[in-house]
C-alpha cells in the first residue's frame, strides 16, 4: 500500500505546481494588462471632447459660410433682410462660443482647447462687429446688444 500512494502524492504535487504556475501566469498578464490601463482611459476622455466639439466646430463653419453667402449677395438683399441674417449669426456665434467655454477638455488638449475658444471668440467677436458696422451704414442700430464677454459660460 505504501507504493500505491507514492504515484498519487506525486501527481498531487504536479497539480499544485500546475496551479501555482497558472496563477503566476494570470497575475503576470493581469499586472500587464493594468500597467497600460492609462493609455485606453486618455484615448477615450479625448475622442469624448471629441465627440462634444465636432457639431459646434461643424456650427461654426457653417457660420462662416453663412457670413460669406451674406457678403457676396448683399447688392441683392434689402436691409432688413441683411440685419435680420446678421441678428441671427451673432445669436449663433454666440451660442456656439459659450458652449465651447462649458466643455472641460482632457488634460493633454487643453492647449488645442484654449485655442478653440480664442477661435470661436474670435468669430463671435467679428459677427457683432459686423453687425454693427451695417447697422450704422443702414442707420439700423443693433437691436439687441450681445456681448461675447458676457455669454454665460
Amino acid at each position: 500500500m505504501a507504493l500505491a500512494s507514492r504515484p498519487t502524492h506525486r501527481r498531487a504535487r504536479r497539480w499544485l505546481l500546475v496551479g501555482a504556475l497558472a496563477t503566476v501566469v494570470v497575475l503576470a498578464v493581469n499586472a500587464a494588462i493594468a500597467a497600460r490601463s492609462s493609455a485606453p482611459a486618455r484615448q477615450l476622455a479625448e475622442q469624448n471632447y471629441l465627440d462634444q466639439v465636432s457639431p459646434l466646430i461643424q456650427d461654426s463653419t457653417q457660420q462662416g459660410r453663412d457670413i460669406d453667402a451674406l457678403r457676396t449677395q448683399a447688392v441683392t438683399l434689402s436691409g432688413t433682410t441683411i440685419i435680420d441674417r446678421l441678428d441671427q449669426l451673432v445669436a449663433s456665434t454666440a451660442q456656439s462660443f459659450a458652449a465651447i467655454r462649458r466643455i472641460a477638455p482632457p488634460s493633454s488638449m487643453d492647449t488645442a482647447h484654449d485655442l478653440l475658444v480664442a477661435t470661436m471668440a474670435v468669430r463671435a467677436d467679428s459677427a457683432k462687429s459686423l453687425r454693427q458696422a451695417i447697422g450704422s451704414a443702414t442707420r439700423r442700430p443693433t437691436s439687441k446688444p450681445t456681448s461675447v464677454s458676457s455669454c454665460p459660460a
